[in-house]
């Protein structure tokens, strides 16, 4: 009997050790695979990373996806290696950049592959290794199997990586050799202001102060100033001479770490979202079956400058660089005047910005086309240009026209305000591009902008031929005030006690907008109390003047203390605006 209950004792042991064991097998296989199903990444959610520019997360998605290979296609294989070499290169992380650019190499040896490898190189100041694959690339150029290079400036890349490897390694002519073929090839402006940057430390270096400085400027007058103090070093051993090559050491690794930064996001922007077949990353700008875009269409204003209260010298400029080249082109020629270029307007808010340009549109007798510029961008990456694009097109089809982009710092912000945002460098280089072709073959298109705040335009956007023509809409003064009160006021029952002069007086700072704002609402509390007392045509009085006038808060005031705070000594680049904010601040004026 005791054996018995032994061998049961034993067998139920043994039954229970192996249940126990099953239940954690299953426990385990479960929560593994439970891990790797909601751990899993698909190749969307990388390039969804990549598009706000989450770079870490997206190293480790790329790490996570590469478990997954095996059931992937070879072009998202490359693209995935490609991705985390991009990254590595932007961290500056040369082990990194170079491990994966090996396994890009492995899969797919062209040349972008051995870009990234010698930029991995060119990180750690490796210039050896760096020259060789370069070197490699041009003695053994092959063709892409995953990627399509067209859209990379593949020839600039490479010889601007060659330029600061041979400048790195003390080869000073050849490394002006290479930097001149960068610039020569880089058709697109890439990579110019690094290019500029190192052609005038090579001149710097050679005691050539008169052609580095001639960079310099030309760099500063491009908008190239993401690093001014690189820019202000090189400036400073420009006017000074006599330099050695070794002190100008620490500023080719900022030139070079500056580069290599803008070459990752080239890389990524202009290979990863436009060589993606995905078609989440190819829409096109939504437009209607008439091929009027969603957010903008062509209209002619029944505006004219009669219905606007003043502004006669807005009205005269704007006659002179719109309506007369639109409406009387036939002899601008033998006073060598193109049509084309911009206007751009300026002022504080709620100022007439847009309603004088609808008038100007209108008196010219052309198509207005309204763009409202939150409504162009788009978290797309790619689609911001395509719409940009798309709407200077739509110009040309409905020439002659005026092409009115409001809002327009919301685009064309200074490259140097777009910080890690290298999206919107592409947008306003597309601007350029636009606009350049609109002046230089002579459509007859104009494009007006208005902003809030000009010192954050692109400076290259305010050069000749683009934005060049910059107008000052000002607020209204006080006699501009009492006739705006008395246009806004006509045909209203009003009663005799309102004193015009007392309200234009009162009204100092206010905007166009405001005065329009003070008269809607009286009008309508007016008329609820005419409801109300069943007292037809109640007439508005001053004291509901004065109450609505006492709830509204002018914007002119805080918008010249803006002004002055951003642009500080910069306030005399805007003479119109200086002179305004004297007089407005003076007692007794404005």
């Amino acid at each position: 009997m005791f054996i018995l209950v032994q061998v049961l004792a034993i067998a139920g042991c043994t039954l229970c050790f192996y249940a126990l064991n099953c239940y954690y097998f299953i426990y385990f296989y479960c929560y593994f695979n439970l891990v790797i199903m909601f751990d899993s990444v698909k190749f969307e959610d990388i390039l969804e990373d990549l598009k706000t520019l989450r770079l870490d997360k997206a190293l480790k998605d790329c790490q996570k996806y590469e478990k997954g290979f095996a059931s992937d296609s070879a072009s998202n294989k490359y693209m995935t290696e490609f991705i985390a070499s991009c990254v590595g290169i932007n961290k500056l992380n040369s082990s990194l950049a170079r491990d994966y650019a090996f396994k890009l190499i492995k899969i797919d040896p062209n040349d972008i592959s051995k870009i990234m490898l010698s930029a991995s190189y060119l990180i750690e100041n490796d210039y050896e290794n760096s020259v060789k694959s370069i070197t490699d690339i041009i003695q053994n150029s092959s063709s892409d199997s995953y990627l399509q290079l067209s859209y990379i400036n593949q020839k600039p890349a490479m010889y601007v990586i060659a330029s600061l490897v041979m400048f790195g390694s003390g080869d000073v002519q050849d490394a002006l050799s290479m930097v001149k073929y960068a610039i020569s090839e880089d058709v697109k402006g890439r990579f110019l202001g690094s290019e500029l940057l190192i052609e005038a430390m090579i001149y710097v270096s050679k005691n050539d102060n008169a052609r580095a400085m001639a960079d310099l400027t030309n760099a500063l007058q491009l908008g190239y100033k993401s690093n001014q103090e690189t820019v202000d070093k090189l400036l400073k051993f420009a006017r000074g001479g006599n330099n050695e090559y070794s002190r100008l050491m620490p500023i080719f690794y900022d030139v070079r770490t500056d580069f290599i930064k803008d070459l990752s996001y080239d890389m990524i922007y202009n290979v990863v979202f436009k060589s993606t077949k995905n078609d989440y990353y190819s829409g096109e700008m939504n437009t209607n079956s008439t091929g009027v875009t969603s957010f903008a269409s062509a209209e002619k204003p029944k505006e004219r400058y009669s219905d606007l209260v003043d502004m006669e010298d807005q009205k005269d400029e704007l006659s002179k660089y719109i309506i007369y080249p639109l409406k009387y082109s036939n002899n601008l020629s033998s006073y060598g005047i193109k049509v084309g270029g911009g206007v751009l307007l300026y002022g504080p808010p709620g100022c007439g910005k847009t309603y004088v340009v609808m008038a100007t549109a209108g008196e010219a007798e052309v198509k207005f086309i309204d763009v409202k510029i939150p409504d162009v961008i788009d978290a797309l990456v790619g689609n911001t240009e395509k719409n940009i694009h798309n709407l200077f097109e739509y110009a040309r089809e409905n020439s002659p026209s005026i092409l009115f982009f409001d809002e327009l710092d919301a685009l064309g912000v200074s490259r140097d305000e777009t910080g890690n945002a290298p999206w919107m460098r592409q947008a306003v280089n597309t601007m350029l591009s636009e606009m350049n072709n609109l002046y230089d073959k002579g459509y007859k298109v104009l494009v007006v902008g208005a902003t809030n705040e000009p010192w954050l335009i692109d400076p290259a956007l305010r050069r000749s031929g683009r934005f060049g023509n910059i107008m000052y809409i000002p607020p209204p003064t006080k006699p501009i005030r009492v006739k705006l009160f008395q246009s806004y006021l006509k045909g209203k029952p009003i009663s005799d006690d309102i004193d015009f002069d007392k309200l234009g007086e009162l009204t100092k700072g206010a905007s166009h907008s405001d005065i329009k704002s003070i008269c809607e609402d009286s009008s309508r509390e007016v008329w609820a109390k005419s409801i109300k007392s069943n007292t037809p045509n109640l007439p508005i009085g001053m004291n509901d003047l004065l109450t609505s006038l006492s709830k509204i808060k002018f914007v002119v005031p805080e918008w010249y203390r803006s002004a002055v705070n951003y642009l500080g000594d910069g306030l005399n680049d805007y003479p119109e605006l200086k002179d305004d904010m004297l007089r407005f601040f003076n007692k007794g004026q404005g």
